[in-house]
């Protein structure tokens, strides 16, 4: 974990754990939705619930941020100290994070305020919960920004999910002086980020909505739900993360993944058609379409997906780091180098890409073509882990 104080870098915690896995079903794992434009005035696909059960008992948003007596008190002891008066409120609650989270077991499991403090664990969603619930306390404000890093793919049962991570933001409550400059100066604050690889390879998305950033706990969940193969309790959670942001295109996409699994293909082809109309974030719901329809066997409408797919330009390279992951796991290898190439156009330094295309010219039987996108992977590298791993992968190949 990276902690930035007004822009300064400090190291706090170890790196993620990244388990390899090439599968197929595209999810959010740490917190994956762009900041959406309102579809309020669309029509939305129906979301028959009559095969899923009963709604499951699901925390309200306010319980997402309640910590038990216990855990607020000594927070607030903390806080309340007089020997810390005199360091600004946002500062005291970012150093209680540090002392909190000196031990911090960071792994995929989306948790509630109270539930990290019990656990101290959880992803980086759960930490930026956390932040919130602290800060709420002592009417400190908070932000969020949806930062985009160097692809972290992790596994759950045959899910295969793209950590895209939460950076919050603690705000300086102190009053700032009025500048007559044209353009604004940053507001300052301390900032929380998590990446496993050096921060200069970080894009930020945008600034996270309240609504986008709610909507996240319960897509997650829905995710885990989804690898433990409880389609049911699924459904009702990214029910509710719909309910707090219609246009969430990975809970819209992962809705269409459920319906699939619970046979109902028609509905599941009605969302996929709806978020390529109408959702900005086009590229999974084509892959994931696609493969529907070639599992019907309607093959020409899957190529005229993969036209479809041929014209799009988005400039975020690990978009097409998924799509290719997606067509390497279904064994279309000639594509899956197509769509990392798109991604290594964009970012060549993304060493999990030369990796990737490594593995597809191998399935190919093209050996000298797969070692040199692995030396290219070893180059990039930065972790020890990463690069032992690929210089054991070309001693394998007996170079």
């Amino acid at each position: 974990m990276a902690h930035q104080r007004n822009g300064r870098r400090l190291d706090g915690f170890p790196g993620l754990r990244r388990l390899a896995a090439l599968l197929v079903v595209l999810l959010s794992a740490c917190a994956t939705t762009q900041p959406g434009k309102s579809v309020a005035n669309r029509e939305l696909p129906a979301f028959d619930s009559r095969s899923f059960g009963e709604r499951p008992a699901i925390a309200p948003v306010s319980r997402l941020f309640e910590l038990s007596e216990g855990q607020a008190s000594a927070f607030l002891d903390y806080f309340r100290d007089p020997a810390r008066q005199a360091i600004p409120p946002h500062e005291r609650v970012y150093e209680y994070l540090l002392l909190v989270t000196s031990d911090f077991d960071f792994h995929n499991d989306t948790r509630t305020a109270s539930e990290v403090l019990e656990n101290s664990s959880g992803n980086c969603l759960s930490l930026a919960i956390l932040t919130t619930a602290l800060a709420n306390l002592v009417e400190v404000e908070t932000g969020y920004l949806l930062v985009d890093s160097t692809p972290v793919f992790e596994r759950r049962g045959d899910i295969v999910s793209k950590a895209v991570h939460v950076r919050s933001i603690l705000y300086d409550p102190t009053p700032q002086p009025e500048s007559g400059d044209a353009v604004a100066i940053r507001r300052p604050g301390i900032q929380f980020d998590y990446f496993p690889e050096d921060t200069s390879r970080v894009r930020v998305v945008g600034n996270l909505a309240p609504s986008a950033y709610v909507a996240m706990y319960y897509s997650n969940v829905a995710g885990e739900a989804i690898a433990a193969g409880d389609i049911d309790t699924a459904f009702w959670y990214l029910l509710e993360s719909l309910a707090q942001e219609p246009d969430n295109a990975i809970a819209m996409n992962t809705m269409a993944v459920v319906y699939r699994r619970a046979g109902d293909e028609a509905t599941a082809e009605q969302i996929y058609r709806y978020g390529i109309d109408t959702l900005p974030e086009k590229v999974s719901f084509l892959r994931n379409y696609r493969y529907l329809l070639k599992g019907q066997g309607r093959l020409a409408e899957a190529e005229a997906v993969d036209q479809a797919l041929s014209r799009l330009d988005d400039p975020n390279p690990f978009t097409w780091v998924l799509a290719g992951r997606s067509a390497l796991e279904e064994g279309e290898y000639k594509e899956a180098i197509r769509h990392f190439k798109r991604a290594l156009d964009i970012a060549p330094y993304l060493h999990e890409a030369h990796a990737l295309t490594a593995i597809a010219y191998l399935k190919l039987g093209k050996t000298a073509q797969g070692e040199r996108e692995l030396k290219y992977a070893l180059e990039n590298a930065h972790r020890l882990e990463t690069k032992s791993l690929y210089q054991a992968k070309l001693a394998m190949l007996g170079r």
